[in-house]
């Protein structure tokens, strides 16, 4: 579904909302979706707040020390207490990605 279609059909389905209940059972059949097949679809949620920002909660593994020359103060470290989460060791080298754990 394009965004250009999603936001006039919540703005249509935030006005029958709004509208009588007669209205509302008339235009229901128009208003159902079709939906294709999302059982492979994962949906991933990262929150940024204060100081942290998208490089900062997930770390390129592959491109780490062009990472750390670009962000020598607030860079997450390779080890220590506060180093990034690696999320899977089995990816290939190159599409490897840490996340900061203070996140």
């Amino acid at each position: 579904m394009k965004r250009r279609n999603f936001i006039k059909l919540s703005a249509t389905a935030s006005a029958i909302g709004l509208s009588p209940i007669e209205i509302h059972a008339a235009l229901e059949p128009l208003l159902t979706l079709s939906c294709p097949n999302v059982s492979n679809r994962k949906l991933v949620l990262i929150n940024l707040s204060g100081g942290n920002d998208g490089l900062n909660t997930v770390i390129p593994l592959d491109q780490y020390s062009a990472y750390a020359n670009l962000r020598p103060n607030i860079k997450i470290p390779e080890t220590g207490g506060l180093s990034y989460l690696n999320l899977d060791m089995s990816l290939p080298s190159n599409q490897q990605i840490g996340l900061n754990q203070l996140v």
